[in-house]
């Protein structure tokens, strides 16, 4: 399936004379076939030129400091590629920057963590609380140390959940495309990471409280690109259906973490991470 052609290069907005099946500006073909796994691995191969240029800051732009940026995202799907960087080259540049940034300054980690006392004053289940303590703050300790990780790669869980809550017979997006929706999605949350270090810096004994805060404000960024994205559903159905799709990419990513631990704790791996 292609989508329309036109007088004008989508991807550079220069004219492009109707006999021409090329721009001749940047050399995009006229006809914009719709992404698949094929065509999006493809591009991120072969333009696989990663740098820090007018286009990526543009792209944080396009994505924060306006009151539309599932509209931008959108119109790249459509083939408008003169706004956004390529969204796999975005997520590897940023991804490693946080990934960096929260190893270094441990932003995800914090001391002396504990079972919740709360949950076993009153009982006689200490049995139930060392398995608590020898096999949930394992399991809790790892998700923390490499939360930045975990979140790049649930980015297929959030975006299969997605695309299964907003399918739409009449203005439908394959997998891929949503794909490349949360992927965007993800960029920019963590690059709020380097937002919320300064102040961690200066306000480390409030650490709990802050990442709660960031956690609380990328699911509102989440909700708030789903809602301006799937502009043809009605507002109040909008901010339903994201709710509730957003709620269950963080259980998937809860059940796939799950397994994965269980499988490096099987094989003793885990002295290795």
């Amino acid at each position: 399936m292609k989508y329309a052609r036109g007088n004008t290069c989508k991807n550079c907005r220069h004219f492009i004379h109707d006999t021409y099946n090329n721009c001749s500006n940047c050399g995009m073909s006229c006809d914009i076939k719709r992404f698949n796994f094929t065509l999006f691995f493809k591009d991120f191969i072969v333009n696989l030129d990663i740098g820090f240029d007018r286009l990526f800051v543009q792209t944080f732009k396009c994505l924060t400091l306006t009151k539309d940026p599932g509209r931008n995202i959108r119109e790249f799907i459509y083939g408008n590629h003169y706004k956004l960087y390529e969204p796999m080259k975005f997520l590897l540049i940023v991804g490693t920057l946080t990934t960096i940034i929260t190893v270094y300054y441990d932003v995800f980690i914090i001391a002396d963590e504990a079972p919740p006392s709360f949950f076993f004053e009153g009982t006689s289940f200490s049995s139930i609380e060392k398995i608590y303590s020898e096999y949930f703050m394992d399991f809790w300790k790892l998700a923390n140390a490499y939360s930045t990780v975990i979140n790049i790669l649930s980015t297929p869980i959030f975006a299969f959940f997605t695309y299964c809550f907003f399918r739409s017979k009449t203005f439908s997006f394959n997998y891929v495309e949503i794909l490349i929706l949360n992927i965007y999605i993800v960029s920019i949350q963590l690059f709020a990471i380097f937002l919320f270090v300064p102040i961690l810096h200066f306000f480390p004994e409030n650490k709990g409280e802050i990442i709660s805060i960031y956690i609380f404000t990328t699911m509102m960024y989440n909700i708030w690109v789903f809602i301006c994205f799937f502009s043809h559903i009605r507002m109040i159905k909008r901010i339903i259906v994201s709710v509730i799709s957003i709620c269950f990419g963080y259980i998937g990513t809860f059940f796939c973490m799950h397994l994965l631990f269980l499988f490096l704790k099987e094989l003793q791996l885990l002295s290795f991470l």
